[in-house]
C-alpha cells in the first residue's frame, strides 16, 4: 500500500496489467481453484469480494503465491471497469475531515455503507473508492441494469426486493450482502441508482 492510501495494482496498473478497459474480466469470472495462502479452503475469491479493499493484496496458495488481484479479477473489480470520481467534500457523518473517500478506500468491504454528512451513503459519493460503476466492464458503462442478485441465504430478496423499499430502507437494502458477497449497489445498480 502506497502513501496515498491505494494499492500498487490500482496506482500502477501499466505495470500491474490492472489497466481498466484494456484488461476485459475473464468470461468464465473468478478463478475457482484460488484459495488464500493459508490454504483454509473457505479463502476463495468469495471471501475475497467480501473485504476486496484488502483481500485483493493477499497472495494465494499455489507455487507462485499469485495474488488475489490477479485470480480474482471480478471480486477486485480490476478487470474492466471505470468508475468516476470520489466526492472531495463527502465525510462520514460526524466526522468533518479525517473520515473521507480515501478512509473508505482502505477498507471498502466495511466502510462502502457509511452515511455522509450530506445523507448520500459511501458508494453514491466514493464511486471510485469503492469501485462502485454498477459493477459492469467498461464496455457496458452505457448499458445500466440490474443482474441476478439476491441477498444471501434469501433467493427472495433480489433487486426486485430492493425496488419496493424507499428512502433509508431502500438505503440499507442497497449495502445489504449477497450471496456471492457483493453489495447490492453493485449487483443492483438500476435499484440502488448507483449507475
Amino acid at each position: 500500500k502506497g502513501d496515498d492510501g491505494r494499492w500498487a495494482f490500482e496506482a500502477c496498473q501499466e505495470s500491474c496489467d490492472t489497466c481498466h478497459g484494456e484488461n476485459p474480466c475473464p468470461a468464465d469470472g473468478d478463478s475457482t481453484s484460488w484459495i488464500h495462502a493459508s490454504g483454509e479452503s473457505f479463502k476463495d475469491c468469495a471471501w475475497v469480494a467480501e473485504f476486496s479493499g484488502n483481500r485483493c493484496a493477499q497472495p494465494g496458495s499455489d507455487p507462485l503465491g499469485t495474488y488475489a488481484f490477479r485470480s480474482c479479477p471480478v471480486a477486485c473489480r480490476t478487470c474492466g471497469y471505470e468508475c468516476g470520481s470520489d466526492d472531495p467534500g463527502w465525510h462520514k457523518e460526524g466526522n468533518q475531515n479525517a473520515r473521507d473517500c480515501d478512509w473508505v478506500a482502505a477498507a471498502t468491504g466495511v466502510r462502502c455503507d457509511t452515511p455522509g454528512e450530506d445523507g448520500t451513503r459511501a458508494y453514491k459519493s466514493c464511486p471510485k473508492a469503492c469501485r462502485a460503476c454498477g459493477g459492469r466492464p467498461v464496455q457496458e458503462l452505457d448499458e445500466c441494469k440490474d443482474s441476478d442478485w439476491h441477498k444471501n441465504n434469501d433467493l427472495s430478496k433480489d433487486c426486485g426486493w430492493i425496488t419496493q423499499a424507499a428512502g433509508a430502507i431502500r438505503e440499507q437494502r442497497c449495502v445489504a450482502k449477497g450471496e456471492d458477497g457483493s453489495y447490492g449497489f453493485l449487483g443492483c445498480p438500476v435499484a440502488c441508482d448507483s449507475c
